[in-house]
């Protein structure tokens, strides 16, 4: 909400001065991301891998600069567009350009526009030049930037999964199991909200935490002076037990 608020009092004050300013609304429709919990898995996933991204961004761009200067000195003939007339390797940052933005798309340039003869002298080059640059730039390691997108979604996936499945088979309090009472042909359910419900240990610390210690009883204040420890806690343990 803040940052909506944030990015709405920017929109305002820059439109006054620039009506096209009014773009920067768009930027709210990321809050969308705070709604979903699988969006916000991914967008964790990309930050929490952000050096292995880096790296692996780091690494593609000294292919692709390593490619376009094979291209620039042995193939720069074989770049010429003849619709426009025009050579994408006519220079050499024109050439990595050209890879960067190009080659990437289409795991080296595109054939249809820039055509080698078959009869000609340097056609096998040119081939295994496209197909050793689409094996490595677009195969390998732009499937690992996929691949470590995918990896993560599924740590965090788990992780959800365990936590769904703790929340409903596992007390809070004194974390014992589900199958535990069912063993015992006790209710869990009945255990969680009213016997170990969490929410009275919750108003209960609350309470003796606002109230005079000198109003506390004996066990009240042991409790307040050890509320960072977790002994008070029944674990492991529960009165129902005791009654079977």
């Amino acid at each position: 909400m803040f940052w909506n608020f944030f990015i709405g009092i920017i929109a305002i004050s820059s439109s006054w001065y620039n009506e096209h300013a009014y773009f920067l609304y768009s930027f709210q429709l990321l809050s969308i991301i705070s709604l979903f919990q699988t969006m916000r898995l991914v967008v964790q996933a990309v930050i929490d891998r952000g050096n292995q991204f880096f790296a692996t961004a780091g690494l593609l761009f000294v292919m692709v600069w390593f490619f376009s200067s094979l291209a620039f000195y042995y193939l720069r003939s074989y770049y010429v567009v003849p619709e426009i007339e025009d050579n994408l390797c006519a220079s050499y940052v024109k050439c990595l350009f050209t890879y960067l933005n190009e080659g990437l798309f289409f795991g080296g340039l595109d054939n249809n526009t820039i055509v080698v003869d078959y009869a000609n002298q340097h056609y096998a080059s040119r081939f295994f030049f496209d197909w050793i640059f689409f094996f490595f730039i677009n195969l390998v390691l732009l499937n690992v930037v996929n691949a470590i997108i995918v990896d993560t979604f599924q740590t965090y996936r788990e992780q959800q999964s365990k936590r769904n499945f703790s929340e409903k088979n596992i007390c809070y309090i004194c974390s014992l199991s589900k199958s535990r009472f069912e063993i015992n042909g006790l209710d869990f359910h009945k255990h969680v909200t009213q016997e170990h419900k969490l929410e009275n240990y919750i108003y209960f610390l609350i309470g003796i935490r606002s109230e005079d210690e000198h109003k506390l009883n004996s066990l009240q204040y042991k409790i307040l002076k050890e509320m960072t420890k977790i002994q008070f806690f029944p674990i492991k343990r529960g009165m129902i037990f005791d009654e079977k």
